[in-house]
This record gives structure tokens, sequence and C-alpha cells, in this order.
């Protein structure tokens, strides 16, 4: 069997948290910082080090100035660890006066390094096959001492005590990512407590946000917020109100026009009565009437206050409801039957916002179920929910289209022009189950066929 490694997921830094593009920063901060610290240490390591070896060079020259030692060869192994302690050491005599005048130079071999005659004490950095050394020239009377040392013992020396001081900060530096890491977490906590805040929110909550314990840097933003909460409140308003006086408006002219059509429908002939043209003005009649009914019923819906809602028997609910519609299941024949154990389930929910979901969800149930077709409702529930699903058996609807059921004033292509609707009965559905915190879902039938509607409610 192959072995699969786990797939790890790299964000880029436009997807990271800004809590994490912080860390990333001060640790990246840290690291360079220790960077510069173990630079700065070498090189002032390297200069105390350097004036620490040259004074004890300088010491030792005139230490062995006061002796009478006259000739002193060092010796060089090339295959020798020297360390700051070790030092090459050559005393001579100046030559005679006839050596003298030839050209001095640089006199270098295997076993000895001698610099020219010097007028006076000094430092010199020389090149040689021992390495860079560093050479301290004492002149005497009678002869030259040098003491010579090689310049990397130097630098490895330097960078030890560098080292030994940034062990400390080595070591702490995992502390000092998780400090940073907590201390991050701790003042983003007000941030984190906004995020839960939003996203517990009801989708129509426009309450204002608490900014009084927000940082200031985002503060701003959230009255910003706030404001635009506002506008779009009271922009609902306007639009609730609107909606609410046009159909309260045409309820009267429309509830007129409806009986002085059953009026002269009484009046007048039969053959006149049964006319095309009469029928599809008695229908669109009732479409307009079942509008302005849907329209004031979704008003109500949406100006209805977040209070505590009562306890309501949900099965008694839809008994009442089924005794409503049986006599519009009855004309297509429809089999309208409920399957459920339940005898007695108390949700909190107004009754009329339980009669308006379960009717419109049957109504429209038996609006789209062909003549001689069934509907089943199923009431379940378990420990903390309650479950309403309504089964038919017409045609159904593609899952691509369960999205646009929800939206308002929207029928489907497929949708029976002589079927009386508005396309507001399952927006109705859906903003009163949402408004007592309940689910909305769609799929097909398995046993009927046609579209299921199931609806879960907290009790």
């Amino acid at each position: 069997m192959p072995l699969t490694l786990p797939a790890f997921r790299i964000l880029s830094p436009q997807q990271r948290s800004l809590r994490q593009k912080l860390l990333f920063s001060l640790t990246a901060f840290s690291v360079l910082l220790f960077l510069l610290l173990g630079y700065s240490a070498y090189r002032i390591a390297l200069e105390e080090t350097q004036e620490i070896l040259d004074q004890q060079m300088k010491e030792m020259a005139y230490f062995l100035a006061e002796t009478s030692i006259d000739h002193l060869d060092s010796a060089f192994r090339p295959n020798h660890r020297y360390d700051e302690t070790d030092v090459f050491i050559d005393i001579w005599t100046y030559p005679s006066a006839h050596a003298s005048q030839r050209k001095q130079v640089l006199r270098e071999d295997p076993d000895r390094i001698r610099l020219p005659r010097m007028a006076q004490p000094q430092f010199q950095q020389v090149h040689s096959s021992r390495g860079e050394l560093k050479v301290f020239v004492l002149p005497l009377p009678d002869r030259q001492i040098q003491i010579s040392q090689q310049l990397k013992v130097r630098r490895h020396l330097a960078q030890e005590l560098a080292l030994s001081m940034l062990i400390p900060y080595v070591l702490l530096v995992p502390f000092l990512v998780l400090g940073l890491g907590l201390l991050i977490r701790r003042l983003f906590k007000p941030v984190d407590a906004l995020q839960r805040t939003i996203a517990s929110r009801n989708h129509g909550d426009l309450t204002q946000i608490d900014t009084r314990h927000l940082p200031l840097e985002i503060k701003p933003a959230i009255d910003e917020f706030n404001q635009l909460f506002q506008r779009i409140e009271q922009a609902q308003q306007q639009q609730q109100q609107f909606i609410a006086d046009a159909a309260h408006e045409l309820r009267s002219p429309i509830t007129a026009l409806n009986l002085q059509l059953k009026v002269l429908q009484k009046t007048l002939p039969a053959e006149l009565t049964q006319d095309r043209n009469f029928a599809s003005l008695t229908q669109g009649l009732q479409r307009i009437q079942h509008l302005v009914l849907q329209m004031m019923t979704l008003a109500h819906q949406e100006t209805q206050s977040a209070s505590p809602q009562p306890l309501t028997d949900l099965v008694v609910q839809v008994h009442f409801v089924i005794e409503q519609l049986m006599l519009s299941a009855r004309k297509k024949q429809i089999e309208l039957g409920l399957d459920s154990r339940i005898t007695q389930l108390q949700v909190a929910a107004d009754p009329v916002q339980l009669q308006s979901i379960l009717f419109n969800m049957i109504d429209n149930a038996i609006k789209y179920t062909p003549v001689g077709g069934e509907i089943a409702i199923c009431l379940t529930q378990d420990a903390h929910r309650v479950y309403l699903s309504i089964e038919d058996s017409g045609p159904g609807v593609a899952a691509t289209d369960y999205p646009k059921l929800t939206e308002r004033f929207v029928r489907l292509p497929q949708t029976h022009q002589d079927i009386v609707g508005s396309g507001l009965g399952l927006a109705i559905v859906k903003n009163a189950v949402q408004h007592l915190g309940g689910s909305l879902e769609f799929s097909q039938s398995v046993r009927l066929g046609g579209l299921m509607v199931k609806v879960s409610l907290p009790y």
C-alpha cells in the first residue's frame, strides 16, 4: 500500500490573518536583531581582543628588552592549532655595515620572519606563509625584538566571545516567540469577541455594535458599520411601511372588485360567465387578492420584534391547517395524510406565525400536485429539534433551482400560469422559520418523486 502524505495548505501573505502577520513580522524582526547583535558583538569582541593582546605583546617585548637575550628564532608547526596564548618571538642583532648597505626587505623562509630595522616601536600587519600576522617590532640600539601572532586566533577568540554573549539570547528566543504569541492573542481578545458577536447575530439584527471595549484602530470602522446598520434599518422600515400601506390600500378595492365580479357572474347569462376572457378576469383578480394577502403577511413578519415567543402546540396547529386546506385537496382528489406519533409538542412560536408557515407549505404542495396525486406530511423530533417535512407527487424542482424557491416574486419557468400564486409563499416560510431560529431545506422526495420541503425548529 503506497504511503500518502497529508496535504498542507500554505497560506499566501494576503490570506494570513493580522495576528499571523504580526507574529511572523516580530519573529523576523527578532531574527534580524539577532544577526545585528551577533555582528556587533563580534566587532566589539574583536576590538577588545586586539587591544588586550596588543598590550600583552608590547609588555612581552619590553620585558625581553630588559634581558640579555640577543638571538632567538621562533619555530612554526603547520599542523599545530595555535590559540590566543601562542606568539612567535624573534630576536636578532643588527647586521654589519657591509650587510646594511643591501636593500632591506622582508626576509621570509619556512623558519624565520624578520622585518627590516625600524626607527621606532610599531605594529604592522604581515602576510606570510604562517598566515596573516600581527607583528610588534621593538628596535633597540644593538638588536631588534619582534613579537608575532596569527590574526585568525584573534578572530576565533572574538567569535567565541560573541557567541558566548549571544547564547542567552538564543535560549530565550523560543520563549520570546511564545510570549509574543500569547501577548498578541490577549490583545486580540476584543477582536475575537467582536467576531463571535457578529457571527452569532441573526440575519435581520441591525442593532448597534458595542464599541466601548474595542481598540482605537478598529473602532472607527465599527462606527461606520453602525451608521450603515442604521441607514439599512431606516430603509427597511420605509420599505416595510410602503409594502404594508400598499397592501392595505389595495385590499379594499380588490375585495370590492371581487364581490362585484361575483354579483356580475350571477346576473349575466351562463354563456357569458363561462367565456374564457371572463374566467381569465376572475383568475387575475384571485391572483391579485392572493398577492395582497401575501404582502401583508410578509410585512407583518418583518415588523415583528425579537421578543420572547409564547409556547404553542405544534401538533394542534398542523391539524388545524390541514382541516383548513382539506377542501382544496379534495377538489383535486389529492390524498393528504399526516404521519406522526407525536400527540403534543410545545414550541416557542406565535400561533399566527406557525399557521403562516404550515399554510404556505401545504398550500404550495396542493397547487403543484396534479389531480389524483398524494401529499405526505411527516412530523418527527429528536432531543433538541422538531422536523416537519412535506412531500408531494408533483413534477418536482431541479436541485439547481432550489435557491430560487425562496426568492421574492420569483416563479420558475416550468410553473403553470393558471396556478394562482405570487412567488412569496416560500419566501414567507423562510423568513418566519429564520425568525424562530430554525432552518428550511429542499430535496427530492424519494417515496413520491416530487419536492420535499423540510423545516426544523428548536423546542
